[in-house]
């Protein structure tokens, strides 16, 4: 499914088992390099990041979306899964948002070269484009401490921070094991009047 590109990328839902088989390298390859990169530098093996794609990919009422950029490379990227399906997060948030009705923005992902042009924003705009708003209420995601730009693009986007957090222990490119805190923020989707559909325009 095709969704409205975005400065020459080509934004595509992947649905079915055959897109799945299809985008699965290119989504490795591009996972590993982005998050490789400053201000990550974060390692993750090949089989680390099939298996995240495979299980996300799979999760009941995901909302995948790869960017292509013209010469068919995956610069992009941004998944959504129901917080039920998130089990550990869930916990975490149990009592704060009404779990069976909050979507989590659990990945994204820019290729350094397409930062600060709008890319990432327009793949969290057309998630929550995409919700189901008759059992969606809320929207949660985390993000890292420190990372201000990130952490503001949320802001603007009408994200409040929840007062949660947790901590992620990854390897580093140095060879490192560091301790990361993500903040989670939350959206209420009632609270704003919604900004214009990026579905809907061509």
């Amino acid at each position: 499914m095709l969704l409205p590109s975005f400065e020459g990328v080509t934004v595509q839902r992947v649905t079915t088992a055959e897109e799945v088989a299809q985008w699965g390298p290119a989504f490795v390859d591009a996972y590993r390099h982005i998050f490789a990169d400053a201000p990550y530098h974060e390692v993750f093996a090949e089989d680390e990041v099939d298996a995240i794609w495979r299980r996300l990919t799979a999760a009941r009422g995901n909302i995948t979306l790869i960017a292509i950029d013209p010469q068919g490379a995956v610069v992009g990227f941004g998944i959504a899964i129901p917080l039920a399906e998130a089990p550990d997060v869930a916990r975490e948030l149990n009592g704060l948002v009404p779990v069976k009705a909050t979507s989590y923005l659990v990945e994204l992902g820019v290729e350094a070269s397409w930062r600060r042009r709008g890319l990432a924003r327009h793949l969290v705009r057309l998630r929550i484009a995409l919700l189901d708003r008759a059992t969606t209420t809320h929207v949660v995601l985390r993000v890292a401490e420190g990372r201000s730009a990130t952490f503001e693009m949320y802001r603007a986007m009408h994200f409040t921070d929840m007062g949660v957090s947790m901590q992620v222990r990854r390897l580093r490119t140095d060879g490192t094991l560091q301790t990361d805190v993500r903040h989670f923020m939350s959206r209420v989707l009632s609270q704003v009047q919604f900004e214009d559909d990026p579905t809907a325009r061509e």
